[in-house]
């Protein structure tokens, strides 16, 4: 099983082979340090994507796991010593699987593959086409004179209303003559809260006009103070959290992002010392067409070649001959041109802010206008 081992979804990224030695281990962990700035050596590897065909569903419970930390390794490789022989059915059942059961944990997952067999996996699977397979499994039995004329469908049909389960797009999974529950996907959420005396935790976003854990909490204004989680360690330090209203509004924006505008928006909180308020954390993000976030490989030294022929500002703010380019000192130009743009570096990359550059003393909690 191959993996795409990063510090984030750009590169530099380099493949790990699995089941890998710690030796291999370690030569793809200096490989993607050597290739990182100098501002970014902090940064853990991590996998990033499962780049082995028939895997990638296995690709949203592996992603961030650094490969150094104790215990990474050791469950990568017993994963990949039980799917790495595999052939393209076997690769296929197991991603309907891990759609239908959806796993938590890597150890569940390894669970999964290892049990692959005690499961019956009828994939895209019709009405008609689980009827039969129920009838000739006999799971589902009639007398003979009337095995000729039931209906497939009407079986598959009677027999899914039974089990209290339905037909979905990849198939029907089945064990021990009896439909396995797919689980449901999970509520997405980027704030957890737990408040005291409460059984359930309150998610968010949630949609204010529709029944959940937070109605019984009356006015989200008079909530009582809570034990606040989020999914994304960085928000914790950049986006106060004493707003519920606010910052129930983050998350519901910050969720609608993609995973590029995500990146971007943490650069771009991280560039102004944080928010000063929840409230601002919004205006943030709804205001990110002030902000520049250049590429994850745009550092401080390659800004200046990066504003001249990439970022599409030659010809616009300057005119760049084609004479010239040989004479440029671009260390030169990159300091100046930094210095210029007021251009701050985050652990996500460079930004500068095109209405208003960035000064030398600002650097807390700017506010939005």
């Amino acid at each position: 099983m191959l993996v795409k081992i990063g510090v984030g979804p750009e590169p530099p990224h380099q493949t790990l082979s699995l089941p890998a030695t710690k030796e291999q281990v370690q030569q793809v962990h200096q490989k993607v340090k050597a290739a990182l700035h100098e501002d970014y050596h902090h940064l853990q590897p991590a996998v990033q994507e499962i780049e082995s065909k028939g895997f990638e569903e296995l690709t949203p419970l592996l992603r961030g796991m650094k490969i150094m930390e104790p215990g990474t390794m050791g469950l990568l490789n017993e994963l990949a010593l039980v799917v790495g022989k595999w052939g393209s059915q076997q690769r296929d059942e197991y991603a309907i699987l891990l759609k239908h059961l959806r796993p938590e944990t890597v150890k569940e997952a390894i669970t999964l593959a290892s049990e692959l067999y005690t499961y019956n996996i009828l994939a895209e699977c019709s009405m008609a086409k689980l009827g039969r397979y129920l009838m000739k499994e006999r799971i589902v039995t009639y007398p003979p004179e009337v095995m000729e004329v039931v209906a497939p469908e009407r079986v598959a049909e009677q027999f899914l209303q039974k089990n209290h389960e339905k037909m979905h797009s990849y198939g029907i999974v089945i064990k021990n003559g009896k439909c396995v529950p797919a689980k449901p996907e999970p509520q997405p959420w980027l704030y957890r809260l737990d408040f005291p005396n409460s059984a359930e935790p309150v998610l968010m976003p949630f949609d204010p006009d529709e029944d959940g854990p937070h109605s019984a909490l009356g006015p989200i204004n008079t909530w009582p103070q809570a034990k606040i989680t989020c999914n994304v360690t960085e928000l914790n330090k950049l986006v106060p959290q004493n707003d519920y209203h606010y910052l129930n509004l983050f998350a519901l924006d910050y969720l609608s992002l993609d995973e590029k505008e995500q990146r971007e928006s943490l650069a771009i909180l991280e560039a102004v010392g944080g928010a000063d308020s929840t409230r601002n954390a919004v205006m943030l993000l709804d205001d990110r067409g002030l902000f520049e976030v250049m590429p994850p490989d745009i550092d401080k030294v390659h800004y200046g070649s990066y504003v001249l022929y990439d970022s599409g500002r030659a010809g616009e703010d300057f005119e760049l001959g084609e004479e010239v380019k040989d004479f440029i000192d671009y260390h030169a130009y990159t300091k100046y041109r930094m210095e210029e743009d007021g251009v701050r570096q985050t652990s996500r990359g460079l930004v500068r802010r095109i209405d208003e550059p960035f000064s030398p003393e600002q650097n807390d909690g700017i506010r939005m206008r």
